[in-house]
């Protein structure tokens, strides 16, 4: 993965709070889709997607777009970004959402921030950047 260092120290925090998350609630690793909207790690709205939902690229914005909406009162820059199972390298849902998130935010008149969040970390697919862990822990 490359360097992270294009996000603030609080990012990665609310970020690695994500994953952890994410595989707490998740310990076995099944779980459908999701896409939140807010800033990972922190107070987030979310639109889950089922098994048989085939979305194109239109209905994928629409989705972003409306999170964005929801959200924009209480987070003037969210980020939209999607959990799900499997490994961390990139696979077409990953492009697909990332996609839809750059419409849907451009549209927004906001900055473009997307990532993807499994049980074994995050990445930012358009960059490569992100960060996974072996054996993550809560701090104490």
């Amino acid at each position: 993965m490359t360097s992270t260092d294009d996000f603030s120290p609080a990012e990665r925090r609310g970020l690695r709070s994500a994953v952890l998350e994410l595989k707490t609630r998740n310990p076995r690793g099944r779980f459908a889709i999701r896409v939140g909207a807010g800033m990972p790690g922190g107070p987030a709205h979310w639109f889950e997607i089922g098994v048989d939902d085939r979305l194109d690229h239109a209905l994928r914005t629409e989705v972003a777009a409306a999170l964005v909406h929801r959200v924009r009162p209480r987070a003037p820059a969210p980020w939209l970004w999607i959990t799900r199972p499997g490994p961390l390298s990139v696979v077409d849902a990953d492009l697909a959402w990332s996609s839809a998130s750059r419409a849907a935010l451009a549209e927004a008149g906001l900055s473009t921030r997307f990532v993807v969040v499994t049980r074994h970390g995050w990445r930012e697919p358009t960059t490569g950047a992100g960060r996974a862990w072996d054996r993550l822990r809560p701090r104490s």
